[in-house]
């Protein structure tokens, strides 16, 4: 659902279920809602060349392949010149996260993520960071991912 003018914004509100299943149909499962608020959206040639908005994802968890509260989950969009870029935060979650995704004009996403487990962090959790992600000092995980969209 989508509303909005013209010139004046607009908002959404999908389930992250839903995303979960577009982009990771075999391997993600996701739960909470996600809302889209844009301040300023252009497209020319089928991708944005103007933007600026947020997502913000409450109630966000994952189910599969572990299951993880990560809480409200916020991410800052703005248009850069080769595509979208999003800053991610969270915050009430089993782990805080920080970092960036960019979704570019040809296709690509690049994501990297800081994740830190906290003290009630389950250990499979924990353990799947450690094989997906490049331990840091602190007890931080770098969790990077690149392909097509």
């Amino acid at each position: 659902r989508v509303v909005g003018e013209r010139g004046q914004g607009c908002a959404g509100e999908l389930q992250a279920a839903v995303l979960a299943r577009y982009f990771f149909p075999d391997t993600v499962e996701a739960a909470g809602k996600v809302d889209v608020m844009l301040q300023s959206l252009e497209v020319a040639g089928g991708f944005p060349s103007v933007l600026s908005g947020s997502l913000q994802w409450t109630d966000a968890a994952m189910r599969e392949p572990v299951t993880l509260v990560l809480g409200t989950v916020d991410m800052v969009l703005a248009g850069v010149d080769d595509g979208i870029a999003g800053k991610i935060t969270n915050s009430g979650g089993d782990v805080a996260v920080s970092g960036g995704l960019c979704l570019l004009r040809d296709g690509v996403y690049e994501l990297q993520l800081e994740v830190k487990p906290g003290p009630q962090t389950d250990p499979v959790v924990v353990d799947a960071l450690g094989s997906i992600g490049e331990a840091r000092s602190g007890g931080v995980y770098l969790v990077t991912d690149k392909g097509r969209w």
